[in-house]
């Protein structure tokens, strides 16, 4: 679901505007492709899921913030969050944090971002977009509609984008084969 919602974003993003959303996924070495139309797919919501962490990047890197490396607790009081981010004792930084997933580099209290701070540069960037808007909307279950989703990602701040790719760039679609690889591009950007 996750690569087919990635896939979803890839394809779809830049035509978010138009008439209908494409979904690919791959199944057993196998591309699928379904279009949905606007009506179907306009009317949709999904939670924002890891996205958030996505959104919470692209403001570092837009405000050119100098924030702290994450230091990983001991081993015995490593929680889930911090699962992903590094082992007991090391610590991870803004890319490296953004390509395993961190969500616990990128909490808005850890970071010291402020919901005025927040409002005001998202606003700037997409005011088309009020959930985007409220720090406490940055929640994994938050529900917003699949078109707003898209246009959040479609019209990602430019420096922030580019920043997002050079640290994805390792993540890679290493246990889906080639064939994932060849129908994605010849450079995937992906967030998983």
């Amino acid at each position: 679901l996750i690569a087919g919602f990635c896939a979803c974003c890839a394809s779809a993003g830049a035509r978010a505007a138009e008439a209908e959303a494409t979904l690919t996924w791959l199944r057993d070495g196998v591309v699928a492709t379904r279009t949905l139309p606007a009506a179907s797919s306009a009317a949709h919501s999904s939670p924002i899921g890891s996205l958030w962490k996505l959104y919470v990047y692209a403001y570092l890197a837009e405000t050119d913030a100098r924030e702290a490396p994450y230091q990983c607790t001991a081993a015995a009081e490593i929680s889930e969050q911090q699962e992903y981010c590094c082992k007991a004792g090391e610590s991870v930084g803004r890319d490296q944090a953004l390509a395993r997933s961190c969500g616990a580099y990128f909490e808005p209290e850890r970071l010291a971002i402020s919901g005025g701070a927040w409002r005001s540069f998202w606003q700037q960037r997409m005011p088309q977009i009020p959930w985007l808007q409220e720090l406490s909307a940055l929640q994994p279950q938050t529900q917003v509609s699949v078109a707003s989703l898209l246009n959040t990602l479609q019209t990602f701040p430019p420096l922030a984008r580019q920043a997002a790719r050079q640290a994805l760039a390792e993540v890679t679609l290493s246990g889906y084969g080639r064939g994932a690889l060849a129908a994605l591009g010849s450079g995937p950007r992906l967030k998983t």
